[in-house]
């Protein structure tokens, strides 16, 4: 089950949910209504994509099957930028999957990507800033777009 948190008229968006499918759907949806209050729809649906992406990950690999676990997001719309924040207690991301610092400029060819590499290149490339960091037993992944 989802927590609301602040209302979007002050520009915040916080939720702590389930590793699951159908919770990440849930909170996709949300997330979704959300942003489209706020945000032009071009970049509504890059956030949507990027947000997709990291928590569909997070569901998929961060828990061995079986296990539960929690997720932890937030969104700070202030003034042209959008920074997120996704937490999780899940396994380590493989090192290097989120370098950090500003997106390459190159696109990479698909069918030369490892699996999952496209999804990775996807943030990267949508996002202006994305850094990843595991502290305490804890996955921290920010990222930030201008809007």
């Amino acid at each position: 089950m989802a927590h609301p948190g602040p209302c979007a008229e002050h520009g915040y968006y916080s939720r702590v949910f389930d590793a699951t499918p159908e919770a990440i759907r849930a909170i996709l949806c949300s997330a979704a209504r959300y942003l489209r209050l706020l945000l032009p729809e071009d970049v509504a649906g890059s956030v949507e994509i990027v947000l997709a992406e990291i928590l569909n990950n997070i569901g998929e690999h961060g828990y061995p099957a079986g296990c539960a676990g929690r997720i932890r997001l937030s969104l700070m719309l202030d003034k042209s930028d959008l920074f997120c924040t996704v937490s999780d207690r899940g396994d380590e991301i493989p090192a290097g999957l989120f370098q950090t610092g500003p997106p390459r400029c190159s696109r990479p060819v698909p069918a030369d990507l490892p699996e999952g590499g496209f999804g990775t290149f996807l943030i990267r490339d949508l996002t202006r800033e994305i850094h990843y960091r595991r502290e305490d037993g804890c996955n921290l992944i920010t990222f930030h777009m201008t809007v």
